[in-house]
């Protein structure tokens, strides 16, 4: 079983039973941001940097500190300029939607970057950003002109094997196996890329708007879909168990126009951007962008991200919204952090997950349960926890950025009842500040992990 977070922030119900369905308030705060020297259009993480696709050039940006995120280089020439970008060990590579080209970027050093190699793609229409890699083989989104196959095994000397047209306009794909998923623009296509030299389709779901993304978990496609009239974007669930016959399950409104989409454990996480229109709100025609500056009004809907519960495919769940400064066009998660290309800047954001959970083990019996009170906290709290088993349990207070504030217990103890106290200091015995903190319960009794669970909790001291 996956990890999952939880905790109460400030001024929510306080203390919550465990025997009852868990409470749902959840939010999104933002734990930092940096502006970029260009326009953010993609974003890919690997280690401690992000990589930024930043209109006419590759950014760099450290992000080892969550909370204080910064430039270390960037790089561009005529060849690199890129709109998407995915990282894979030492290199990026660069759908550089901006000019015919795809390129390869050395980032063994990300404080100083250089190309390896290039090779023309043919012209496309609005910029495409998608790209992703899969061994010695790139895919990539290239709208009218489809998906292009392009062989990376030397990364200074890319080319392409094969064009692989499709019926729509290629925004954005992702890559399963030998199957690759393509958003695009009024279905979502399936084609078998085993042989990548001769990609064909398996086959092709229609969309009730313009689809610009999609990712893949399990036997699910979840496909960002663009609105129609400024309120009715949507994230579309689409079954793939039977590839040659994908089925629409679900869908779930954004009340703006899903962008990107980003699957990561139970949740969707989804770039939506503020909607315009010229004569109010109407139907917008085919292939109809926005432009950033463009003189006409918006709609009164907020840009930002949207984060869907996914955990039951049948009942897709929107539990919480954060408007962004800027203009959202990617998205990407990475545990609980979740970074944002936001048009001139990278923002990072956390998921706080509100409620409490309990941990199971592999038979599925109650194993921990945990309760705080009072919540909000003022002078101290009582943390109550019960054990079905005896185990090994580490109880730990966190701040917001994930510095260990306090450890309140970490040690065996027999299965029962017990409860702690935490008077609002710190290991060395400093009062913390105001704020919102979480608490961690964690047990250690089967080695796979199924029966460890995450429980954040945190109120105004």
């Amino acid at each position: 079983m996956k990890i999952r977070l939880g905790f109460i922030i400030l001024f929510c119900i306080l203390a919550v039973s465990l025997t009852a369905q868990p409470a749902r308030s959840d939010s999104i705060v933002r734990v930092g941001a940096c502006a970029t020297p260009g326009v953010a259009f993609g974003v890919h993480v690997q280690g401690d940097y992000a990589y930024i696709a930043d209109g006419g050039r590759l950014t760099v940006v450290n992000v080892a500190d969550s909370s204080n995120p910064y430039v270390v280089s960037y790089y561009s020439d005529v060849h690199v300029a890129p709109v998407g970008v995915f990282v894979q060990d030492t290199v990026a590579y660069n759908n550089n939607g901006l000019v015919t080209r795809f390129s390869t970027v050395s980032v063994a050093n990300p404080e100083s970057l250089y190309r390896l190699g290039w090779c023309f793609t043919p012209t496309t229409g609005v910029m495409p950003k998608g790209i992703v890699v899969s061994d010695t083989i790139a895919y990539l989104a290239h709208g009218t002109k489809g998906v292009q196959i392009i062989n990376v095994a030397q990364p200074d000397s890319p080319y392409i094997i094969i064009a692989y047209d499709t019926p729509g306009y290629a925004f954005d794909l992702r890559i399963r196996d030998t199957l690759l998923y393509i958003a695009d623009n009024d279905s979502l296509q399936i084609a078998n890329v085993a042989v990548p030299n001769n990609p064909f389709r398996v086959g092709a779901c229609g969309m009730p708007s313009g689809c610009w993304d999609v990712d893949i978990k399990d036997n699910y496609a979840y496909v960002a879909c663009q609105s129609n009239f400024g309120t009715d974007g949507r994230l579309i669930l689409v079954d793939i168990s039977n590839p040659s016959n994908p089925l629409l399950v679900d869908e779930v409104y954004m009340n703006g126009d899903p962008i990107a989409v980003f699957i990561e454990g139970n949740y969707a996480y989804v770039a939506a951007v503020d909607y315009w229109t010229r004569k109010g709100k109407r139907k917008r025609d085919p292939f109809e962008m926005r432009s950033r500056n463009h003189p006409d009004s918006k709609a009164d809907v907020e840009g930002g991200l949207r984060i869907v519960d996914i955990s039951q495919p049948d009942n897709l769940e929107l539990v919480t919204s954060y408007d962004t400064p800027g203009y959202p066009e990617d998205v990407f998660v990475v545990g609980e952090y979740i970074y944002v290309a936001d048009e001139d800047s990278l923002q990072i954001l956390k998921h706080i997950m509100t409620g409490i959970e309990e941990i199971s083990s592999r038979r599925g019996e109650r194993v921990l349960e945990l309760s705080i009170h009072p919540n909000p906290i003022y002078s101290s709290a009582n943390i109550h926890y019960q054990l079905s088993i005896s185990s090994h349990i580490s109880l730990k207070i966190f701040d917001i950025t994930g510095k260990l504030v306090k450890t309140i217990h970490n040690g065996y103890q027999e299965n029962g009842s017990y409860t702690a106290v935490w008077s609002g200091k710190d290991d060395k015995g400093w009062i913390v500040s105001k704020g919102v903190y979480f608490i961690q319960a964690k047990t250690y009794k089967f080695q796979n992990k199924v029966c460890e669970k995450v429980l954040f909790l945190g109120g105004k001291k």
